[in-house]
């Protein structure tokens, strides 16, 4: 489940990326460059945001089950 959510997510924010970004413009061509540096930065950092509460929240949900580095420990060896 959570790695096809990731999956999910990075195709989504790929797809953005290399789907949308070209063809992105503000106003033609007269602020292109700006445009184009603005719209990375806000998608890049709300991918950011996004990943880093789901990684928060698996992170909580881990600890009230036990040790985080105990069950990656077990999932390594196991």
């Amino acid at each position: 489940m959570i790695k096809k959510a990731g999956r999910s997510f990075t195709t989504a924010y790929l797809l953005l990326i290399f789907g949308i970004y070209p063809l992105y413009m503000h106003r033609g061509y007269v602020d292109i460059a700006q445009a184009k540096y603005h719209f990375f930065i806000y998608c890049s950092l709300a991918g950011l945001v996004i990943l880093t509460a789901a990684g928060a929240g698996l992170m909580a949900a881990h600890q009230t089950q036990g040790s985080v580095s105990h069950q990656l420990g077990q999932r390594i060896f196991d």
